[in-house]
C-alpha cells in the first residue's frame, strides 16, 4: 500500500500543478481583463480633471469609485500633483503587484496602469487598485476538485479494465476447453460409422457453431479463428438437413413437421457462403414459422436452382401475414400477432443474407 501511495503521490502532485496553472491563467486573464476595463473607465473620468490640474475633483471621483466597488483602496499619481489615494484599510504595504504568481499565492493585489496626460508627452499618470484577492482560494479549491475528479476518472477505468481482462481472460480459458471436447467429438465420429448421416450432419453443425459463437468473445478470437468466417463451398442439401435435424430436436415434444421436398438433383447444388451466417439467419425464419404455427403444424423447405442462383424457400401452413403488414414487418421492424415478437428477426435476417451476397 505504501509503494503504491509513494508511486501516486508525485503523480497526483503533478497533475495537481498543470491543473493549478491553467485555472490560475484563465482567472488571470479574466481578472487582467476586469481590472484594466475599471482603470480605463477611471482615467476617461478623471482625465479633465488632472489635465485642469484640479485634485478636489479627482478625490471626489475616486471617492465614488471606491464606494461602487469591491475595492480596498484606490490612488493616482501624477507627476507635478499631490498623490492622491483613498483607503478602507491599510494595505499598501502588504498588497503585491498584480501578476500571474501573486494571483496565486497573495492574500492582497495592486493593480497599476499608466495614461499620457496629454498626446505625445511624457507626463503621465498613475491608477492603483488594491483589493483582497479572492480569486486565490477558489483557484487553489477548483485545481484540487478538478485533479481529484480525475484521478477517480483515471481510478474506474482502469478497474474497469481490469474487470474487463478478467473476464476476456475467463472466457478464453472457457472457449479453449469448449474446443477441446468439440474436438473429441468430432474424432468420436469417426470411431461410431453407425451414427445416421443426418445426425453426423447436425453434431457437425452444432460443433462448429460453438466454436463460431465462442471465438466472438475471446481476444483476437475472430482474427485466430477466421476460418469459421470465410466464404466456403458446402452441399446446400446438407445443410439444409443439418438445419432440419437440429429444429426436429428443438420441436419434438409438439406436432410440428418439418418437411424437405429434395431430389436427386438437389444433391449436386452447391453455395459459396459464410455457413454459420447463414445457417444463422435461415434458423430466425424458422423459429418465425415455429412460432407462428403454435405448436401444430408444418414447416417445408423447397430447393432449386435459378441461373447461377440457389434459390431456398420456406413456408408453412400457418395464418399467415396480411399483404399490407409485411412492409411493416421487413422494412420497420415492428411485429405481428405476436405475444413476445420483437420484429427484430426478419430485418436481421435480410440484412444478413444481403452481405452474403
Amino acid at each position: 500500500m505504501k509503494r503504491v501511495l509513494f508511486a501516486i503521490a508525485p503523480l497526483f502532485l503533478l497533475v495537481y500543478v498543470v491543473v493549478l496553472i491553467a485555472l490560475g491563467l484563465h482567472f488571470y486573464r479574466l481578472e487582467e481583463k476586469s481590472y484594466s476595463n475599471l482603470s480605463n473607465q477611471t482615467a476617461f473620468t478623471i482625465k479633465g480633471s488632472v489635465m485642469a490640474k484640479d485634485e478636489v475633483a479627482v478625490r471626489m471621483i475616486l471617492l465614488k469609485i471606491l464606494e461602487g466597488h469591491h475595492l480596498l483602496g484606490v490612488k493616482v499619481h501624477v507627476s507635478d500633483m499631490e498623490e492622491m489615494s483613498y483607503f478602507q484599510e491599510q494595505i499598501e504595504e502588504k498588497a503585491k503587484v498584480f501578476n500571474f504568481p501573486a494571483l496565486l499565492f497573495s492574500k492582497h493585489l495592486r493593480f497599476d496602469q499608466s495614461y499620457n496626460i496629454y498626446p505625445n508627452s511624457n507626463e503621465k499618470y498613475q491608477i492603483s487598485f488594491f483589493y483582497e484577492n479572492l480569486s486565490r482560494q477558489e483557484i487553489l479549491a477548483l485545481a484540487m476538485i478538478v485533479t481529484l475528479a480525475i484521478f477517480l476518472l483515471a481510478l474506474v477505468i482502469i478497474i474497469k479494465y481490469a474487470k474487463m481482462e478478467q473476464k476476456s481472460k475467463r472466457a478464453e480459458h472457457i472457449f479453449h476447453t469448449a474446443r477441446s471436447d468439440v474436438l473429441q467429438v468430432e474424432s468420436i465420429l469417426g470411431e461410431y460409422p453407425m451414427i445416421s448421416r443426418e445426425h453426423r450432419i447436425l453434431i457437425k453443425d452444432l460443433t462448429q457453431s460453438i466454436l463460431a459463437a465462442a471465438a466472438q468473445f475471446i481476444k483476437g478470437g475472430k482474427k485466430t479463428y477466421a476460418h469459421l468466417y470465410q466464404k466456403k463451398i458446402f452441399n446446400i442439401a446438407e445443410f439444409i438437413e443439418g438445419i432440419i435435424a437440429l429444429k426436429k430436436l428443438e420441436c419434438k415434444d409438439n406436432g410440428i413437421r418439418f418437411i424437405f421436398n429434395k431430389n436427386k438433383s438437389n444433391d449436386f447444388i452447391t453455395l459459396k457462403s459464410i455457413r454459420q451466417e447463414l445457417r444463422s439467419a435461415i434458423s430466425h425464419v424458422i423459429n418465425n414459422s415455429i412460432e407462428a404455427l403454435n405448436g401444430k403444424g408444418s414447416i417445408t423447405f423447397d430447393l432449386s436452382l435459378n441461373g447461377n442462383l440457389a434459390k431456398i424457400t420456406i413456408s408453412d401452413d400457418g395464418p399467415g401475414v396480411p399483404q399490407d403488414k409485411i412492409s411493416e414487418i421487413v422494412k420497420e421492424g415492428k411485429s405481428y400477432n405476436k405475444k413476445f415478437g420483437n420484429g427484430l428477426g426478419l430485418p436481421q435476417c435480410i440484412e444478413t443474407i444481403e452481405s452474403l451476397g
